[in-house]
């Protein structure tokens, strides 16, 4: 009986032995399959550095704590800096750190959406980064992936892979890649394939589009942009910025569209397409916005143009003939010739007194002698023996000749020689004169911005707002004389070329005029677009080459075939003409001023005279 129990006791540590014998060899084997399946994932982030080095790993996870995995394992121990941020938890990655980031997403068991909400708010504007997803144990693979699908396209990540974890080693060797082009899909490779390096696994998908529609819409600010009929009827898009989305269009593969109907000619103001490219409806705005404009730096491109915003007033005008003579009668000639009279007259009357000892007060003011020396007419001199009164009469004489002889050669000259009204030169000269400006009611807000209260002050009462944006286009481009107009360089540019082909410019914008001196103009853009690298990679080679000068001379060459501008000239010509009674208008004016004035000196004079006569009687 002992033997039995013995016996049986034996035979159990044995079979456990075995058991436990096994069990290890079983582990042991694992362990050496588990070591031998995690380089894999060793030469992927060497591969993965290989395309382009990260400097900073970026962590997320739905759990509160790291299970044990060789991959993660792998992942702490780099030698980079880490952000690990704990479940649920999100930072704004580029306010702290530079973009070259790899970020990876742990997930357990199932979708997370919070955790990939959070994931988009980290990368905001850091879109390009590269994404990693490494899902453990997820049963409903399928719908893990329609899941982050959607939410990749309607976030717009399109650099991520997805890996899912499970017990079957093999399985693990299968990745995900995001193709987002012409639509978001998911395209299937294994790591064991990919070790050559044949394919990419983050290329830059932008580079082949594949044909996708990139919806746009020209605001047809010319010479921005413009749109036309050709012979066969067909619509083409002109303009150095229309230029730019037509080439992005070829080098990337992708076909641009309109998202509704475009009419030739029809203005839209940039802030209008910068609004529906902002609410989604176009993916790239064939317009651009100044950047400094409530900072939307991260929803534009690259800035593609380097400027100014000034205003552009009418050059200075011919005087008419008419007005020459109120040019000539200054309130600074009348001022001398009364000063001259005064003084002569003073001097004149006390040497009357001294040497004749007769006083006539009215002479001190109004001497009629002195006056008409003074203006160059001939007047009676009494006889005297006296030099001084001699040497008076001889500088009355002087001036009288000099007077006369300025008066008529500056007279004659401003009638048979050009003569135009003074510039306006500075913002003082624009309140001063008679020109109004004209504004788009869209470009208030930006006004309201950078107009300092100073400059609002000078120009209160000289802007108008306008509602037609595409009056308000017409009348700078046909160079209506009656307002002042905002222009930039670009459309400057343009108009000085128009103003070539005339005798004389029509506008001009003095640089004393300018609003902004330094200003960056870009393309709007979805909030995290992926368009938005390769656009501005695009736009970092056509300044390299001087593209955008090519394409303004080609844009105002389309310009004059499709008469979109006039080349006849419409600045004020010199003609030498007759006189006519209305170019005699000031000296008409101070003929009859003169005689009415005379008229009541003589009234006046005949009933100061009568007052005395009658006094005298009574007496």
């Amino acid at each position: 009986m002992f033997y039995c129990r013995r016996y049986k006791l034996l035979h159990l540590t044995v079979v456990f032995y075995l058991v436990l014998f096994e069990v290890t060899a079983f582990n042991e084997n694992l362990i050496l399959q588990f070591n031998e399946n995690i380089q894999y994932f060793k030469d992927f982030i060497a591969g993965v550095r290989e395309e382009r080095e990260f400097q900073t790993l970026f962590m997320m996870q739905n759990f509160e704590r790291f299970p044990y995995d060789s991959r993660i394992d792998f992942l702490v121990k780099l030698e980079k800096p880490k952000i690990i941020l704990q479940k649920h938890q999100q930072v704004y990655i580029k306010s702290e750190i530079n973009s070259e980031i790899f970020a990876v997403v742990l997930v357990l068991h199932e979708y997370d959406q919070k955790l990939f909400l959070n994931l988009a708010a980290s990368i905001r504007y850091i879109r390009p980064i590269r994404v990693l997803v490494l899902a453990f144990f997820v049963k409903e693979q399928k719908e893990f992936q329609k899941s982050l699908l959607d939410f990749c396209e309607l976030n717009k990540i399109i650099n991520l892979l997805v890996n899912f974890i499970e017990t079957n080693v093999e399985s693990n060797l299968i990745y995900y890649q995001l193709m987002p082009f012409p639509w978001f899909k998911w395209s299937m490779h294994s790591f064991n394939f990919n070790k050559n390096g044949k394919n990419m696994f983050y290329a830059s998908h932008w580079r082949n589009m594949q044909g996708k529609p990139l919806y746009t819409l020209p605001d047809q600010i010319e010479p921005r942009t413009m749109v036309f009929a050709d012979r066969s009827g067909q619509q083409v898009i002109s303009g150095y910025l229309g230029k730019l989305l037509l080439l992005f269009a070829e080098m990337y593969n992708a076909t641009l569209k309109f998202p509704f109907e475009v009419n030739a000619g029809e203005v839209i103001h940039s802030l209008k397409v910068e609004n529906y490219t902002h609410h989604g409806i176009l993916d790239v705005g064939m317009s651009m916005d100044f950047t400094f404009r409530d900072a939307k730096w991260q929803s534009l491109s690259y800035p593609f143009e380097l400027t100014n915003w000034g205003i552009m007033v009418p050059c200075s005008q011919l005087v008419h003939i008419a007005d020459v003579f109120g040019l000539v009668l200054t309130w600074d000639l009348y001022l001398t010739l009364a000063t001259l009279t005064m003084l002569l007259s003073i001097i004149q009357t006390i040497f009357q007194y001294v040497i004749k000892s007769r006083l006539l007060w009215i002479d001190i003011f109004l001497n009629d002698k002195i006056l008409r020396g003074v203006l160059g007419q001939s007047f009676a001199l009494s006889y005297t023996t006296q030099i001084s009164l001699q040497l008076l009469y001889g500088v009355v004489f002087l001036i009288g000749l000099i007077n006369s002889a300025l008066y008529s050669a500056h007279l004659k000259t401003l009638i048979t020689t050009p003569t135009y009204q003074s510039h306006i030169k500075t913002f003082d000269d624009l309140r001063n004169s008679k020109t109004k400006l004209l504004f788009d009611v869209g470009d208030k807000d930006t006004l309201n911005a950078i107009l300092s209260p100073e400059l609002e002050k000078k120009l209160e009462g000289c802007m108008i707002f306008t509602n037609d944006t595409g009056a308000y286009q017409l009348n700078r481009k046909m160079l209506n004389i009656s307002y002042g107009y905002t222009v930039t360089q670009g459309i400057w540019n343009a108009l000085q070329m128009q103003q070539k082909y005339f005798l004389r410019s029509v506008f001009c914008q003095p640089v004393t005029l300018n609003f902004l001196d330094f200003m960056l103009m870009a393309l709007p853009l979805q909030e995290n677009s992926p368009y938005k690298e390769p656009l501005d990679n695009l736009i970092f080679s056509i300044n390299a080459v001087g593209l955008l000068e090519a394409w303004s001379l080609q844009t105002f060459h389309d310009m004059v075939r499709q008469h979109k501008i006039p080349l006849i000239d419409t600045s004020e010509k010199l003609i030498h003409e007759p006189l006519k009674i209305e170019d005699l208008y000031w000296i008409w004016f101070i003929l009859i001023g003169g005689l009415i004035i005379s008229f009541f000196i003589f009234i006046a004079e005949k009933m100061f005279n009568a007052i005395q006569v009658g006094t005298k009687r009574l007496k």
